[in-house]
């Protein structure tokens, strides 16, 4: 017997440039041996993933879990308590993967860099984005792909390699023209150009 449970994703563009809010979870039919589909949203893309003989019930629990940890993952990003943050931005990546939704793994990713953008860690946070980076140009998400060559951009400024930082801004406002994220796009490149 075969249930279909949708988990709708939301994205609250205004919190950070890859950070959805991972799944609404609700109260759905779910039967322990059926069949579960999870339509998720990254940056406004939907990608709909299928679990066959999952524990319903496991992942129920996954979903919520993950929702909560990515609201206390935006929560010390906002305090700046960057320690904290990658620790639970490492939780989150771990569930994703067991939940298996490869657009937020692929974001996931990005976050976590993002983190460890912010404690200095540079070569671990371009290892990272790169991961995300390799995921979504797999499945062709140019959005994400965008963003993903931006936070490089923003990784190789940090280093002051100026060429490289122009490049991956570059290509990322080739990607996110007419999008929310062109004009933050614009004024880092702008920014590099007059340096």
């Amino acid at each position: 017997m075969n249930f279909l449970a949708r988990i709708f994703g939301k994205h609250n563009k205004s919190e950070s440039n890859q950070s959805p809010t991972p799944y609404d979870v609700s109260e759905k039919p779910f039967h322990p041996e059926g069949k579960v589909s999870i339509l998720s949203s990254v940056n406004d893309q939907p990608t709909t993933i299928e679990l066959e003989g999952r524990d319903a019930r496991q992942l129920m629990i996954d979903l919520q879990q993950v929702a909560r940890l990515d609201e206390r993952l935006k929560t010390l990003m906002r305090a700046q308590q960057f320690h904290e943050a990658a620790e639970c931005g490492t939780a989150v990546l771990e569930i994703d993967k067991r939940i298996g939704d490869e657009a937020r793994i692929a974001a996931d990713y990005g976050n976590l860099g993002n983190v460890l953008m912010a404690l200095d860690r540079f070569d671990e946070a371009e290892k990272i984005i790169r991961e995300g980076l390799r995921l979504d140009v797999a499945a062709g998400r140019k959005l994400s792909i965008g963003i993903h060559r931006y936070n490089l951009g923003r990784i190789y400024s940090k280093r002051n390699n100026r060429q490289g930082a122009i490049e991956e801004v570059k290509k990322s406002l080739d990607l996110l023209r007419g999008t929310a994220h062109e004009p933050t796009v614009r004024k880092l490149l702008s920014y590099l150009q007059n340096e």
